[in-house]
């Protein structure tokens, strides 16, 4: 299966760093980058990801590094031509049904917006099945909607309770 990873999922998981508030998704997101590489899916990143995952750092030395170890672990995918054309068409589609500017003040600056949108072209150009995410601000989940699904960090597995149930006699 192919999926794809967004910035959340890489800041979690690769760098471990969380906000107050965002500790447990350490875990989470760590697991579910474990669980991707021992089921052999096919992870890919888009590029606007790796760029807005890189911002986090100030040495540029750092920087190359960690570009060099991402680009060794998963396929960085780029906005091409063809992601190009997904998201314009995705755009005008968001847009005509009035779902983009209604919404700038809770989705936040029409550029985070547009990052989105790309992410969401370069997904489904790569044909991802699906975009894991933790979109508190549900632009990417507007912008995915009718073209691929976009699923939360699952618990990791630790977390994960069992219902016992009695057995019957």
């Amino acid at each position: 299966m192919i999926v794809c990873l967004d910035t959340n999922v890489l800041i979690w998981g690769i760098r471990a760093f969380a906000s107050p508030g965002q500790e447990q998704m350490l875990e989470d997101a760590e697991a579910l980058i474990k669980k991707l590489d021992q089921e052999n899916h096919r992870v890919i990143i888009p590029s606007p990801v790796i760029f807005e995952y890189l911002v986090g750092f100030d040495d540029r030395k750092r920087i190359k590094k960690v570009q060099d170890e991402l680009s060794k672990r998963f396929e960085i995918a780029p906005f091409d031509n063809l992601a190009a054309y997904i998201c314009a068409d995705i755009w005008l589609e968001k847009n005509q049904g009035k779902t983009i500017a209604p919404k700038l003040k809770e989705f936040g600056p029409k550029a985070f917006l547009k990052v989105d949108c790309q992410i969401v072209a370069i997904a489904k150009s790569r044909n991802a099945e699906v975009i894991y995410s933790h979109d508190s601000r549900k632009s990417l989940i507007n912008f995915a909607q009718g073209h691929i699904k976009v699923s939360n960090i699952p618990p990791a597995p630790s977390k994960q309770l069992t219902l016992q149930l009695p057995l019957d006699s």
